[in-house]
């Protein structure tokens, strides 16, 4: 551990808090954690493309019609 006054993390948050914080100030106890099954919280693909796609913005997410199932 190194000291710091505030943590910048681009890991996922199990990561960043069991391996980068105190306990103290992580938001679970890892017998909580333990516990759980993780599971993709999204998935991104970075897709490089010959040419241009004028109906596609810079930075587009694109959902499905059913998302919130």
């Amino acid at each position: 551990m190194y000291p710091a006054d505030i943590v910048i993390s681009n890991a996922d948050m199990r990561y960043t808090e069991t391996k980068l914080l105190e306990p103290q100030y992580q938001t679970y106890p890892e017998s909580f954690r333990k516990k759980k099954v993780l599971s993709p919280s999204g998935f991104i693909m970075y897709l490089g493309v010959d040419g241009t796609l004028p109906q596609l913005l810079h930075h587009t997410l694109v959902f499905a019609n059913d998302w919130k199932s």
